[in-house]
């Protein structure tokens, strides 16, 4: 789900890669293949074939999935994909709620569908009831074992796994939508939201290294709030008390009651201060 606020306050950190010219050649990257998977089960036409015609693993689907990796192994990217399982026990009432709307959407896009209204609210619905099904995920794992490409299922999300893997240096880096993985420390290869597939025409991918960004020495407090300067100065923690501020996985994403992204800063800054400029938050619990 990600953390509120926490990408516009890491502007400062992003670098941008070339990966068409090489920038990430050598490098072994974990993919967090849900977000492409998302992505592409929401395509139209995929929607359509998914949600109308009752086909719950398009091939289109999987082959646009599968593109992404061949695309980094051009690249000279060894990707490694990572598959979420099942749900996490304490998240089952928001998966129910999900689910309830995505059958709603689904019976209204067949209802418009049988009717010819091939119309923009038709695409819209199939699209919002278009999910990751068992079928579509174990057909995307054959054809990336097909294609040499090595995977790991997670039994929940596989947020862990991924830190896990680049704690561990078998990865050295997430590519990844969710700003949960920075929260845990991840090196991140950024997607966005809008366009999970749009790095495959430019090549360009924004990276959030945290770690490396810690070794750096501060300047001046800011006068707006900038996590990547709090990152600097405080170390990498600082964004684990920014995403339990503002809500992350590790409280449900419920954050606490009237604190958002910039009184979070506040805190966070006030807290930094008092320590003299020594705090390191979460660092040492």
């Amino acid at each position: 789900m990600g953390v509120d606020g926490l990408w516009p306050l890491l502007q400062g950190a992003a670098k941008q890669l070339d990966l068409k010219a090489g920038d990430a050649q050598g490098l072994r990257l974990g993919i967090d293949t849900y977000v492409l998977l998302h992505a592409a089960a929401a395509d139209y036409g995929v929607a359509i074939d998914m949600v109308v015609r009752g086909q719950p693993a398009p091939m289109n689907a999987v082959a646009r999935v599968a593109h992404a990796f061949e695309k980094l192994r051009e690249w000279g990217v060894t990707a490694v994909a990572f598959f979420d399982g099942a749900p996490r026990p304490y998240k089952l009432g928001e998966v129910n709620t999900r689910g309830a709307k995505r059958s709603e959407a689904a019976a209204k896009a067949r209802e418009l569908f049988s009717s010819s209204q091939h119309s923009k609210e038709m695409r819209e619905q199939a699209r919002a009831a278009a999910r990751v099904t068992p079928e579509l995920r174990r057909a995307t794992i054959y054809e990336l074992k097909k294609a040499g490409v090595p995977v790991v299922g997670a039994p929940y999300e596989a947020d862990g796994q991924l830190a896990w893997a680049f704690k561990q240096k078998k990865i050295g880096a997430v590519l990844t939508v969710d700003g949960d993985l920075l929260v845990l420390g991840c090196k991140v290869f950024r997607l966005r939201n809008g366009d999970p597939f749009g790095w495959m025409r430019s090549g360009c991918l924004d990276v959030y290294d945290m770690p490396a960004l810690a070794s750096l020495a501060a300047g001046a407090v800011p006068a707006e709030p900038d996590l990547a300067w709090a990152v600097s100065t405080f170390g990498c923690g600082v964004l684990t008390d920014y995403g339990v501020l503002c809500g992350c996985d590790f409280n449900l994403h419920k954050g606490f009651r009237g604190v958002g992204p910039t009184s979070a800063w506040a805190i966070l800054l006030e807290v930094g201060r008092g320590a003299g400029g020594g705090w390191r938050p979460a660092s040492g619990r």
